[in-house]
């Protein structure tokens, strides 16, 4: 039991730094999904590490897939376009790296 220690959900909201309580509860959620989804299909106790590495870069890589990255500097931007362009399409640009 809490007792003393108990705190309002707007209290927890507050302290965490959230001003929209439905928010932060879609968060905790989120963040309870993850960590049950982790422990439970990820890092079984049951399974040796050498699976929970394949099984947890599988998911990683398959989440890293799903997710948008937002880059804020410009020149980083162009960057990673420009070393996208040349993993896929073969560059003709002679400073993206050593000649063939």
């Amino acid at each position: 039991m809490l007792g003393d220690n108990s705190i309002t959900l707007a209290e927890a909201a507050k302290r965490s730094g959230y001003k929209n309580q439905d928010y932060f509860v879609q968060k905790l959620k989120s963040q309870l999904i993850l960590k049950d989804y982790l422990e439970n299909k990820i890092f079984k106790p049951t399974t040796t590490n050498a699976q929970k590495g394949i099984e947890y870069n599988k998911w990683f890589l398959n989440i890293k897939s799903l997710s948008k990255t937002i880059y804020y500097h410009p020149q980083l931007k162009a960057s990673v376009e420009k070393a996208k362009t040349c993993s896929t399409k073969g560059c003709t640009d002679t400073s993206c790296g050593p000649k063939k």
